[in-house]
C-alpha cells in the first residue's frame, strides 16, 4: 500500500470514496474498515484517518463531511472507473436492482471522469433500459446483459488497491476497444 500519510496525495481516492459513499456503493462500515487499515499499517498515520476510524457509531453524513475535509474544497471530479467497480459489485450482489443500476450509471455520468466511449455506453444504457422499460423497443433482459458486460470490465478496482489503479486503466482500455457495445444491446 503507497503512503497514504497525506490525504492531498490521494485525493483522487477520497473523492471516490466520499462519491461511492455519497451514492450508496459503499457503506459506513466498508470506509472505517479502509481508515482502519490505513491507521493499522501506517507508521504515523494523518489524524483525519483516525478521525474517520473514531467516527464508527456516526452516521454516513458525518463520515461524509470529514471526508470533505480531507478534500480541503479541492474542486476534483471522481475517477468512475472505480465507481464503476462499485456500481457492478452492488448490482451483481443484488443490493442494486437494474432499474437503480442504470439510474445509477446515469448520475455518474455527470460525477465522474469518463472518456468518450464510455460516456456513450451509459447514456447508450439509459436510453435502452427507458424504451425496454416501456415496451416501446428492445428488451430488458438484453439491457441487464449489455449493463452486465459493461460494468465486468471495471471488476479490478477496489476500495484497497489504489496502487493498481493506473496499470487497471491500461486494461480497461483495452478491454473496451474490444468491447462490441452496440451488439450487445
Amino acid at each position: 500500500m503507497p503512503n497514504m500519510t497525506d490525504p492531498k496525495k490521494i485525493l483522487p481516492l477520497i473523492k471516490f470514496i466520499s462519491s461511492a459513499l455519497e451514492l450508496g456503493l459503499l457503506t459506513k462500515d466498508e470506509v472505517i474498515d479502509w481508515a482502519d487499515k490505513i491507521v493499522t499499517e501506517e507508521d504515523a498515520p494523518d489524524i483525519s484517518f483516525i478521525d474517520l476510524l473514531l467516527s464508527n457509531a456516526k452516521d454516513t453524513i458525518f463520515i461524509l463531511s470529514l471526508l470533505d475535509d480531507m478534500m480541503a474544497f479541492e474542486n476534483i471530479k471522481a475517477a468512475g472507473r472505480p465507481i464503476l467497480a462499485q456500481l457492478n459489485k452492488s448490482f451483481n450482489e443484488g443490493r442494486f436492482d437494474l432499474a437503480k443500476t442504470v439510474k445509477t450509471l446515469y448520475r455518474l455520468k455527470f460525477h465522474g471522469n469518463f472518456n468518450d466511449q464510455e460516456v456513450y455506453c451509459i447514456i447508450e444504457l439509459d436510453h435502452k433500459y427507458y424504451l425496454a422499460n416501456h415496451n416501446l423497443h428492445g428488451s430488458i433482459d438484453n439491457v441487464s446483459k449489455a449493463l452486465t458486460a459493461f460494468l465486468n470490465i471495471y471488476g479490478g478496482y477496489s476500495l484497497f488497491n489504489y496502487d493498481e489503479w493506473v496499470n487497471l486503466d491500461k486494461e480497461v482500455d483495452t478491454k473496451l476497444q474490444l468491447l462490441d457495445f452496440d451488439s450487445l444491446i
